[in-house]
C-alpha cells in the first residue's frame, strides 16, 4: 500500500478487508430523539370511552 498525491491509499482491496473484518465497517444507525414517552402517548388510539372519561375528568376539576 502507498499513499498517492491525493491522500488516497493505493493497493488496498477494501472489499476483501470488509469481507474479513465486517465489524470495522458498521453502518451508522440513526436513533430516534427523545425518551419515547411523548411518542407513546400520542400514538394511543382515542376511543369513545376515553373521550367520555376525559370530558368527565375536566368537568370534575372545575
Amino acid at each position: 500500500m502507498t499513499l498517492n498525491e491525493k491522500g488516497e491509499l493505493e493497493g488496498l482491496d477494501l472489499e476483501a478487508v470488509k469481507a474479513e473484518a465486517p465489524y470495522l465497517f458498521n453502518e451508522k444507525e440513526e436513533k430516534t430523539k427523545g425518551t419515547g414517552f411523548q411518542a407513546a402517548y400520542t400514538k394511543k388510539k382515542t376511543t369513545k370511552e376515553n373521550e367520555i372519561a376525559q370530558t368527565f375528568r375536566k368537568a370534575l376539576r372545575r
